[in-house]
Parts: structure tokens; C-alpha cells; sequence
């Protein structure tokens, strides 16, 4: 009988079982708690023992890819499967910055993310500067949580993107972002603000002294993030927080769901 250890369980590979119970057995209740990866190795992964993963993500254009240890499914019918040496190299922290800028500088004036339209999750008269921020630092390549929302596409990767008051949340830690006193291009900035239906404002610097954000009816710059004039605005505000990429660690949904349970 050849059992493996994967940490929280040992995993009976004569049978496709774990010993084990699941521990976070109640995420997934449709499923045995002995399975290994729901079932669907293909897709799902149990890198530790404690709970499957699916790494799915959206590109923004209606696709929808699945990444996992043997490589990256995508819906659309394209398989990649090839070895690590075949993918593409992250580029590095310094050209991810000047990217963040290059993207953001692009959307001057436009009203892609204005109350007044509507995109994926975010309706028609809803704020959407943290979805311009997400936005934008995922078309530099940084896969961004989305830890808000649907549970279920809370687990899948598709939920909702990290709101301003999570960002201006000194307390709230973002993988691969870490807390700065000094602002510059490629930082994001966010201002707690207690409103009826808005927890604040984020933006991303595109200098030391300037920020591109979405604003009500456009994306433009201003000098938020600079200027302490903002502050009479937004109620109970805790002054500028910014942060800086710094390349993201190793992340288990695992992890994830024991400092988050599911309610």
C-alpha cells in the first residue's frame, strides 16, 4: 500500500483516496471528504491536503483559462501543457511599475468606467475606481485576488476585485503589495472615506505627485494622493495609504480560507 504525505493528510494512491478527512470539508460539501481534487484532477489541484484549487481567471474578454500544476487549460479550446521552460519569464518588478503607469496613462478621459455604464459585476451607477485599478494591474500581468463577493467565485478566482477601503486598510495585508510612506509611479493609493455606498477611493500613481483614477464620469489625473485637501472629504479618513508591488509570494487557497472561512 503506497501512501504519500501532502502535509495536513496522507494520500492512499491504491485507492485515489485521502485517510484523512478534509479539515475544510465544509467549503466543498457536495463532495466526499476523502476525494483528492474533487474528482477532477485535470482541473483541480490539493497542493497541501487541506483543499482543492482551482486556478481559474478571466482575461477581461470573455475567457476564461484554468491554470494548474501540469500547466494552463483554456476554455476557448486552446491546451497548453508544456514544460516551464516553454513559458513566458515574469518580467521584473521595475518594468511591471513602468507598465502599471503606461496602462493606467491610457485610459486619460475615457469613460469606460464612469457610474454611468456598466461592466462585468459593476453596474449602472456604481463607483468603479478599485475595478480600474484591478483592471489595470492585471493587463501589467499581476494576477490580482478578487476576495469579495459570491463565495463560490470567490473560490474559482472570479469574484470581486479589492475595494478602496480594503486598499486603504493599513491592517489588510494584498500579497505582493507591501506598505510604503513615500509615493511614486506604479504605487497604488486609496483613501478610507465612509460613504452610503462607497468605502473610499483608490488610484494609481503615475508620478510622486500625481494619480490616475476613475472619478464619477471619467478616468483622469489629479493630484490625489498628493494633496491633503482630499482629506476634508471623505469622512473618518485615516490620511493616504500607498503601496508598492514587490512581486507575490506563494499563495494557497488553503491558507486563504483558514484566515477567511466561509460563512
Amino acid at each position: 500500500m503506497r501512501r504519500i504525505s501532502f502535509g495536513a493528510r496522507t494520500y492512499n494512491a491504491s485507492i485515489g483516496r485521502f485517510d484523512g478527512v478534509d479539515a475544510l470539508a465544509s467549503i466543498a460539501r457536495r463532495f466526499s471528504p476523502y476525494v483528492y481534487s474533487n474528482n477532477n484532477p485535470l482541473r483541480f489541484v490539493d497542493p497541501d491536503g487541506m483543499a482543492s484549487e482551482d486556478f481559474a481567471y478571466s482575461d477581461g474578454y470573455g475567457n476564461l483559462s484554468v491554470r494548474n500544476s501540469t500547466g494552463s487549460i483554456s476554455v476557448n479550446g486552446k491546451v497548453d501543457v508544456g514544460d516551464d521552460d516553454d513559458k513566458p519569464k515574469p518580467q521584473g518588478i521595475k518594468q511591471t511599475q513602468e507598465q502599471i503607469v503606461n496602462i493606467a496613462n491610457s485610459y486619460d478621459k475615457s469613460t469606460k468606467y464612469a457610474k454611468k455604464t456598466s461592466i462585468d459585476d459593476f453596474g449602472i451607477n456604481l463607483n468603479k475606481c478599485n475595478k480600474f485599478v484591478c483592471d489595470v494591474l492585471e493587463k501589467a500581468g499581476i494576477d490580482m485576488p478578487k476576495p469579495n463577493g459570491n463565495w463560490l467565485k470567490r473560490i474559482l478566482g472570479l469574484g470581486s476585485p479589492i475595494t478602496a477601503g480594503q486598499w486603504a486598510n493599513p491592517n489588510y495585508k494584498i500579497d505582493g503589495w507591501e506598505i510604503v510612506t513615500t509615493p511614486q509611479a506604479g504605487d497604488i493609493v486609496a483613501l478610507k472615506g465612509d460613504f452610503r455606498n462607497a468605502t473610499g477611493h483608490v488610484a494609481i500613481m503615475i508620478s510622486e505627485r500625481e494619480a490616475m483614477g476613475a472619478s464619477e464620469f471619467e478616468v483622469h489625473k489629479n493630484d490625489f494622493g498628493y494633496s491633503p485637501h482630499y482629506f476634508e472629504h471623505y469622512p473618518r479618513n485615516n490620511g493616504y495609504v500607498y503601496r508598492r508591488y514587490v512581486g507575490k509570494s506563494s499563495f494557497s487557497f488553503s491558507e486563504y480560507y483558514r484566515n477567511n472561512p466561509v460563512h
